[in-house]
């Protein structure tokens, strides 16, 4: 494509006007006029420069700077930016970007960035040296002081400062304007965890002057702790018993007294008070006060249990049962009983079902924590001096942690596609969902819905998902998935599907497809009818766009299409007018197709008689090397095609009954080329009607 070039020597060159691909034809003539020719492709490429370099300047403290260059030259740039003079590629920063904002600076910083172009092979450029000189113009201003926080002993804080053109920061220990005791970084934060309570302040300077922040004092709260514990008494049965606390540490104080074993907060009883009276009792009780300091935040303590002993008057009577549960492997569980009493009371549990004395377990306690490994039966008999009362049996289900039985697979995709990934899951119900995008256990990036399934929606990289699976069967128990990883490679046209279905003198005709439609991927429709006695007029659901149609007397055939479909289509009906008609209809998903604009060339052909062979008609040049080529062939009687010339494939072929045949071929190209067909039709001397369209590959190259 840029003129003929004689040479009568082995080596042969050219220059070329323009940046472009080129094909080049090499013709050799020996000694005896023999020649030889052999066709390559050029690749001439504009040299890479850059015609704006990034800029320095001078800029205050605090500040940021977005630096800028301009490149020149053919193909693709890529970019990376570097801190440091211009070939120094020990600190990369940025993005591929032609701008970078270098973020607050506080110091004089030098940057450049590498310019690479990929037109026929991968070639770079350094830009010059920007600095960004750092320079004052005030002394700092102080805008917010740190403050004075309160913690509890043990916890850690950050006292913080925000200034105007700050460049350095000393914090120190003490009251503002000591510098006897400095600590910490050069930062704007300071994190302490003091001992006891502490003052601390910070000078913020620069080349033009500084300043002192007021003082930061961080109050330290000490926890409440019990110094006198409730005592356990013995009365009558039908006394009261009157319990007391005494605390220590920070307060305000704030008391809850509760019905049972120190911890257990089912019932809570009494008021805001550091005594406690029982009601009248006639069955031993145990209560337990929580002692809460309010200096910062809330921070709590338990006393021990008060065990209120009551002298017996009567045998036991159980008043509420130990009850079943649910819990997952590995996990304990505490059943408890209720009863009835007076005196000295004694309590046994058992495995097993009541009244089997056959496995006592646990300690005397109206409550027994287990952990069984399966599903296991417990009861407890509770004595006093009066006699002794048999509980129900309580039944303890345990819960198969959750495991994954199938990992989500890693596939491959091509760019503009999406992919659906699953995982099985077993273990106690029910089962919760929650995929992340990165690697198995990295959890910032939560993506999809609660579902064992999750569609990545288009990809243009390749990226990595995970799954963790949670079972709520008692608690929360979690397992976690492998890391699934979608490979994105750049797009090649394939048939993903293909369906089809007939039907007999009807005015609509539905084919489902073989799975739903993946996003982004090209659709075809095509469409064919006997048209006596009535011609026809075909119409596709919404969406559907019109490639190419033909019609003669008594047969009709139309391809039809939709660029990158919006997935998960599962089915297609076209309607007829006017009359009814014997139709086919078939469908067929493609990947690697353009997104946008995909048709290319169209043609069509037919007669009123056949001798044995139809054609499609033949296209013009296709205006890329790799294109979908799509036929149609249709005949208004029941036959058969074979024999399709030019290298094209049948995909379908189907008759209803006596009165139509129509077939479906494709070709996948790789060569710009005009195209269309001939086939061999098993009846001669009949009507035919024959159409091809052409649809660009989404990688032309």
């Amino acid at each position: 494509g840029d003129g003929v070039f004689t040479n009568g020597g082995a080596i042969q060159t050219h220059t070329y006007a323009a940046a472009n691909t080129y094909s080049v034809v090499l013709s050799v003539t020996d000694t005896i006029q023999q020649t030889a020719s052999t066709t390559r492709t050029a690749i001439a490429c504009n040299p890479l420069g850059i015609s704006t370099q990034p800029a320095s300047q001078t800029v205050t403290p605090g500040s940021s700077v977005t630096l800028s260059v301009v490149a020149s030259g053919s193909g693709a740039f890529t970019y990376q930016w570097y801190e440091g003079a211009s070939g120094t590629t020990t600190t990369p920063v940025g993005t591929n970007s032609s701008s970078f904002n270098t973020g607050t600076l506080t110091v004089t910083k030098s940057y450049w960035v590498r310019v690479t172009s990929s037109c026929n092979v991968s070639h770079s450029i350094n830009s010059n040296t920007a600095t960004v000189s750092v320079v004052c113009t005030a002394a700092p201003v102080i805008t917010t002081q740190p403050a004075s926080p309160t913690i509890n002993s043990g916890q850690s804080v950050t006292l913080t400062v925000a200034a105007t053109q700050a460049a350095a920061y000393q914090w120190y220990q003490g009251v503002s304007g000591t510098t006897t005791t400095p600590i910490g970084t050069n930062s704007s934060s300071l994190t302490v965890t003091p001992a006891g309570t502490s003052s601390y302040w910070v000078r913020v300077s620069n080349s033009c002057g500084s300043v002192n922040s007021n003082t930061a004092t961080v109050t330290v709260c000490a926890p409440p702790t019990i110094t006198t514990q409730p005592g356990s008494p013995t009365i009558p049965s039908g006394s009261t018993a009157t319990l007391t606390v005494v605390a220590g540490g920070s307060g305000p104080f704030t008391y809850q007294w509760f019905d049972g074993p120190s911890g257990t907060t089912i019932t809570p009883v009494g008021a805001n008070s550091a005594s406690f009276t029982t009601p009248a009792l006639t069955v031993n009780k145990q209560y337990w006060v929580r002692v809460t300091s309010s200096c910062n935040g809330t921070a709590s303590v338990n006393s021990i249990t008060a065990n209120v002993t009551v002298t017996c008057n009567a045998a036991p009577s159980i008043t509420a049962q130990p009850a079943s549960r649910t819990i997952n492997a590995g996990q304990s569980t505490t059943l408890t009983v209720t009863a009835t009493t007076s005196g000295t009371t004694t309590y046994q549990w058992f495995q097993g079902t009541a009244p089997n004395t056959g496995q006592p377990v646990g300690g005397n306690s109206s409550s027994l924590t287990v952990t069984p490994a399966t599903t296991t039966n417990y009861w407890v008999r509770v004595s006093n001096g009066c006699g002794n009362a048999d509980s129900v049996t309580a039944t303890v289900t345990v819960c198969a942690p959750p495991s994954i039985t199938s990992q989500p697979a890693s596939t491959t995709i091509v760019t503009g596609q999406s992919a659906t990934l699953s995982v099985g899951a077993a273990g106690g119900a029910p089962l919760a969902y929650q995929w992340y995008e990165g690697t198995s256990g990295v959890t910032t990036t939560p993506v999809g819905t609660n579902s064992s399934s999750f569609n990545t929606g288009a990809l243009a990289a390749t990226k990595s998902y995970w799954v963790r699976v949670t079972s709520s069967c008692n608690g929360t128990a979690i397992v976690n998935s492998n890391t699934a990883t979608v490979t994105v490679v750049p797009p090649q046209i394939t048939r993903r599907q293909k369906s089809f279905n007939t039907v007999n003198s009807q005015r609509a005709i539905t084919t489902s497809w073989a799975q739903a439609t993946q996003a982004g991927n090209l659709l075809v429709a095509v469409i064919s009818a006997d048209t006596d006695p009535n011609f026809c007029v075909f119409q596709p659901p919404a969406g559907w766009q019109l490639a190419v149609t033909y019609e003669w007397n008594n047969v009709k055939s139309s391809i039809y299409y939709i660029p990158n479909n919006a997935g998960s289509r599962t089915s297609e009906t076209f309607n007829v007018q006017a009359g009814f008609h014997n139709m086919t209809l078939v469908l067929a998903e493609y990947s690697g197709v353009a997104l946008t604009n995909p048709l290319d060339k169209t043609a069509f052909d037919g007669d009123n008689v056949n001798s044995g062979t139809i054609s499609t008609g033949t296209t013009q040049t296709t205006v890329q090397p790799k294109e979908l080529v799509i036929t149609a062939l249709s005949v208004p009687v029941g036959t058969d095609f074979s024999n399709p010339s030019n290298g094209f494939t049948e995909i379908d072929d189907h008759s209803v009954l006596s009165y139509l045949t129509a077939a479906v071929h494709e070709r996948i190209t790789t060569t710009a080329g005009v195209f269309g067909h001939s086939a061999t039709v098993g009846t001669s001397g009949t009507q035919w009607v024959g159409m091809v369209a052409t649809f660009k590959s989404a990688n032309p190259n």
